[in-house]
Formats: structure tokens, C-alpha cells, sequence
């Protein structure tokens, strides 16, 4: 996974690249243009949309970034709603069944969560929980997602993560039990795993120097007639 996002991350750095080169030579080019044909008396000026589609796609692009952004930063601050917590899970350890997991199978457990997905946790009754039920719990200053797979006679809890051949080398009390697993958001978690991924920021990075070469050029050709017409 993570290979495969750098490999990502550095072919949109490339395009990055390429687009900006040639984005930034064809608007020198059509400034120098129109600057020599306003000099020679050659140029009249056309009706255009170029100022306020420009407009529109900075309106997109800032409300764009800032909401991907802010919803990164209040995921990871694990949020309280209600009655419910909002978690991004940043580990793959809940992200698949490993076929050795027998129980998985023997007890059609099938709710695993992605890397990066925004996991709703429910705050119950920690005496509810079941062996089986998925937990998120705090170790080490560390909200941790997975799996109850054994109940000690002293009411700890054993968990493990479904893609981890071994349970956790420690046991779960009841006072580090934060709450019980609901669901996952998706279309926030494809959010939440933006703001992880390098290709992104990569991508962000192309789109701010392109659309600020557009402004810049588009505020010299303005100050050019300004100056013609004066």
C-alpha cells in the first residue's frame, strides 16, 4: 500500500511538472503576444468568461482544500457526537479476515474496517460487551479499534486485530474501554485517506502553482490594458 502511493505520488509529481512547465510557457507566450499587439496598435479586446470560470474554480479549490483539511484535523482529534465517537482508525490491523482467524469465519464476522476509514463508536455499558464485539479502547494514550476475542475471569478483555495472527500482548480493562463499534463513514473516510496520501499533496501542490499563474497573468494582462488605456 504504501509503495503503491509513493509510485502514485511520484507519477503526479512528474505530471505536476510537465503541466506547470507548459501552463507557465503558454502564458508568458500569450502575454508577450498581446503586449506587442497592443504596442502596435493590433489588438482589440474580446468578450470573456476567463476571469470569472477562474473565479469560480479558486472559490472551489480553497472551500475544497479547507474542508479536506479541517476534516482531517477533527478525525483526528476523535470527536464526541452525541452519543457516538468519530475515530479515524490509522492502522490496517481491522482491515481484513486472515484466513488463520478461524473464529471469523465460524462466526460470519464480517465488519472489518479500512485503513484511514472514519469508524463511529457507540459509548455503552461496558458490561454489554461480547466476545466478538469490535472495542475501541485507550492504551498508552492511544485510541485503539479491534477485536474481543476472549473475556478473562477477571473481566479483562483479550483483543485482537482481524489481519494480526496474534491477540494484543495485553489485556483490556474495563476502565480503558471507550466504546463499542457501529459502522464506518465512507465518503469521509475517502476524505480522512487524502489527508494521508502523498499523491495528494502532490496533486494540491501542481493545482495551487497552476491556478496562481492564471491570477498572476490574469492580473498583468489587466494592469497591461489598464496602462494602454490610460
Amino acid at each position: 500500500m504504501i509503495v503503491t502511493e509513493i509510485i502514485i505520488a511520484v507519477l503526479l509529481g512528474l505530471l505536476v511538472v510537465v503541466t506547470s512547465a507548459y501552463l507557465t510557457y503558454f502564458q508568458v507566450s500569450k502575454y508577450r503576444l498581446m503586449k506587442a499587439r497592443l504596442e502596435s496598435g493590433d489588438y482589440e479586446e474580446e468578450p470573456s468568461v476567463k476571469g470569472k470560470v477562474l473565479s469560480i474554480l479558486l472559490t472551489v479549490y480553497f472551500a475544497f482544500s479547507l474542508f479536506c483539511f479541517t476534516t482531517n484535523l477533527i478525525y483526528r482529534s476523535t470527536p464526541l457526537v452525541g452519543n457516538s465517537y468519530y475515530v479515524s482508525v490509522n492502522s490496517d490491523s481491522m482491515s481484513q479476515a486472515l484466513s488463520s482467524n478461524t473464529y471469523l469465519k465460524n462466526n460470519n464476522l464480517t465488519n472489518q474496517i479500512a485503513q484511514y476509514n472514519i469508524a463511529v463508536i457507540d459509548k455503552i455499558d461496558v458490561h454489554d460487551v461480547q466476545k466478538y464485539d469490535v472495542i475501541m479502547f485507550k492504551k498508552n494514550n492511544t485510541y485503539i479499534v479491534h477485536r474481543v476475542v476472549q473475556i478473562t475471569s477477571s473481566g479483562n478483555f483479550v483483543t485482537q486485530g482481524d489481519k494480526n495472527i496474534n491477540p494484543d500482548n495485553w489485556e483490556v480493562t474495563v476502565d480503558e474501554v471507550i466504546g463499542k463499534y457501529s459502522h464506518s463513514l465512507v465518503f469521509m473516510s475517502f476524505i480522512n485517506y487524502l489527508g494521508y496520501t502523498p499523491g495528494f499533496y502532490v496533486a494540491l501542490t501542481g493545482v495551487t502553482y497552476d491556478l496562481g499563474v492564471l491570477l498572476l497573468f490574469e492580473i498583468k494582462k489587466k494592469s497591461l490594458l489598464k496602462q494602454q488605456n490610460s
